[in-house]
């Protein structure tokens, strides 16, 4: 999970009630400042978290720092399942089910659909013109975007110079997957003529 806080915007305290009937509780608050080694924050008491991964406060490990509401509900989501999973009986699943489960959770990596975050750099991978008709035509100034909203049927785009414009999921890309692009398939997205060896 990379960094993706930034100074002035908001931030989300993802707090867990470790061995009690309680819901976890998310917080907002604003980012006052980034650190090498901490990021600070405002509005809680625990104001102090780790600048690494998980994002966690040294006194208090039931509680994580969060760059979107979407991150915080999304960690809930995935405890409640791992502690489902854990829960599960299954001494009743036959010899192929057994294996396909053991096998899904020793692969390194589960493909998933990319939910975007906000502070996601992006850029358009393939246009939908019943979008663009709908919304009104997008003019691009720059080549990558950042996501500033995310919602269920849309995202938010910022392309600079106060330049915002709604896309749906399937037309965008996350700007980190270009490292795995030939020289072609970057000519090709971007309509431009790549002269070099190497990206």
């Amino acid at each position: 999970m990379e960094n993706k806080f930034v100074v002035g915007e908001k931030a989300y305290i993802l707090k867990f009630y470790f061995g009690r009937n309680h819901e976890p509780e998310i917080k907002e608050v604003l980012v006052e400042k980034i650190g090498r080694k901490y990021i600070y924050v405002s509005g809680v008491y625990e104001t102090k978290f780790s600048a690494l991964p998980p994002y966690r406060n040294d006194y208090y490990m039931d509680v994580q720092l969060c760059s979107s509401r979407e991150e915080a509900e999304k960690y809930i989501e995935c405890r409640k399942m791992r502690l489902q999973l854990r829960n599960m009986d299954f001494s009743n699943l036959n010899y192929n089910a057994l294996k396909a489960i053991l096998s899904l959770c020793n692969s390194e990596e589960v493909e998933e659909d990319h939910v975007f975050s906000v502070g996601d750099i992006v850029y358009v991978s393939e246009s939908n013109l019943e979008s663009e008709k709908e919304n009104g035509e997008r003019i691009h100034e720059n080549f990558f975007g950042k996501v500033k909203e995310v919602y269920d049927t849309h995202i938010v785009v910022d392309w600079g110079n106060d330049r915002k414009w709604i896309y749906l999921a399937k037309e965008l890309s996350l700007a980190k997957g270009l490292r795995y692009m030939t020289l072609e398939d970057f000519s090709n997205t971007f309509g431009v003529c790549v002269n070099a060896t190497f990206l």
